[in-house]
Parts: structure tokens; sequence; C-alpha cells
């Protein structure tokens, strides 16, 4: 029993060094790439889906004032989600680059026109930049770029799309990172109102701001495994379904249900 336990606790020891010297090493610049652009990939891609759905109930509402059939446009008004890479129904030749005659068209053409051209390059700069990226970083050692691409186009042809559109563990680390960080702030900044006699208000305020950015910082820290292991078992189940069953069977038919839905 002690020696399989030691054996155990070297192999997850040298697991862990592996990794960590690979992320600090031939990997630092793929993760620099993922703290600088992962969330602005993840800003993106949520405007893209917001501004899709209300352009989808604009065409929704129009086309059922005229009286004719939404099968024709954007089917039943549903985005395919984050990996689906799938926008409304607009005008163009389908790979916005424009070759449109666009001095001849419309004032509602063009701000069609633009809105794909925009769009086409905001889903590029997702599809090559999403944080999710690291699982084949870390396992097969790619570059972030083609990683990314790996990523999205395996949970776009697995199906797992709707199940990132319904995890709210991201937002809910989010959200108690907020919280506590608030919670920091109130209390530091009550004892500073009582005794700011010698101090300015603008000095306590600068005070209270930096001390919830390094505490939300802290916490955002903290909180990054739990999303990072969330976001592991995902992109496993969408590339080996069958480990994953094997391995943890509980999580494996709860996916599948939430992916069948």
């Amino acid at each position: 029993g002690n020696g399989n336990g030691s054996s155990g606790r070297d192999w997850q020891n040298t697991t862990v060094k592996s990794f960590l010297a690979y992320g600090v090493t031939t990997s630092f610049g793929s993760v620099l790439q993922c703290a600088l652009l992962g969330p602005i990939s993840n800003l993106v891609d949520v405007c893209i889906y917001y501004v899709d759905w209300f352009l989808a109930l604009i065409v929704l509402a129009s086309n059922r004032r005229q009286g004719r059939n939404t099968n024709n446009t954007v089917g039943d008004g549903r985005r395919t989600g984050m990996g689906g890479f799938q926008g409304m129904a607009i005008v163009g030749n389908g790979d916005g680059s424009g070759n449109e005659n666009f001095s001849y068209l419309s004032l509602k053409e063009k701000v069609r026109v633009l809105w794909k051209r925009l769009e086409h390059k905001a889903r590029t700069f997702v599809k090559n930049n999403d944080d999710m990226a690291l699982c084949h970083v870390a396992a097969y050692h790619k570059s972030y770029k083609r990683a990314a691409n790996d990523v999205m186009t395996l949970l776009h042809a697995s199906g797992t799309t709707p199940i990132l559109r319904d995890d709210i563990s991201s937002h809910m680390c989010s959200s108690v990172s907020k919280a506590v960080s608030i919670i920091v702030v109130i209390i530091i900044g009550q004892p500073l109102s009582l005794h700011s006699s010698g101090l300015k208000h603008s000095t306590v305020c600068e005070i209270m701001v930096v001390s919830y950015m390094m505490c939300f910082m802290i916490l955002s820290t903290v909180m990054e495994p739990l999303r990072a292991s969330i976001k592991a078992v995902l992109v496993s189940f969408a590339q080996h379904p069958q480990s994953l069953s094997q391995a943890f069977p509980l999580v494996y038919h709860r996916l599948s249900r939430i992916s069948d839905d």
C-alpha cells in the first residue's frame, strides 16, 4: 500500500512539474497570448451572440408582419453557439469579401453588408484566440492559434457548443470574485472613512479602487484552475467521449444528456 501510494504521488509530482516547466518555457508565449486575448475573445463572442439574437428577433417580427415563412431566413431563430460560427443569412457572397456592388445598395443593405464583414472578422478572431486552446497547447504542444482553431472545430463537430452556452461556471467564478472583492473594499473603506482626517477623499478612493483590483485579480487567479478543469473536461468530452465515460461515467452521462437536448 505504501509503495503504490508513494509511486502515485511521485507520478503526480512529475506530471505537475513537467507541465509547469513546459508552461514557463516553451509554451510561455501561448500562455501570455491567452491571458491577453482570451478575455477579449470571450467578450467579442458574447457580443456577437446577442447581436445575432437581436437581429434574429427583428427578422422574425418582420416576417410575421408580412406573413412570410421564416424558414427562408434564419430558421427557428436560434444560433448554434460559440463553436457553430453560424450567423444570420445576410446579403453577400458568403465569405465577407465584399464583392457586391456596394454603391448601388440601399442603406439597409449597406448596413447588412458591413455587419457581415465585421461579423466575419470577429468570428475569425474568436476562433483564433479562444482560451480553451490551452487544453491542446498543454496536451499536444501546439501553437496557440493552431490549438484554438482545432479546439473550436472539434467542439463544433461534436455538438458540444450548447453545453458551453449553458455553462455558468465562469459566471459564478467571476461573480464570487466580484462579491468578495466588494466585501473586502467595504471592510477596508469603513475604517478609512472614520479615521481619514489626515487623508484626502481622492486618496481614500484610490486606496479602495486599488484594493478592489488587487483582490479581484487574486481571487480570479485562485478560481482559474476550477474554470480550466471544467473546460478541459468539455474538450475531453468532445474529443474522447469513451475515455471520459470510463473515467467519469456520471459526468459523461450528464454531458451527453445536455448535448442531446
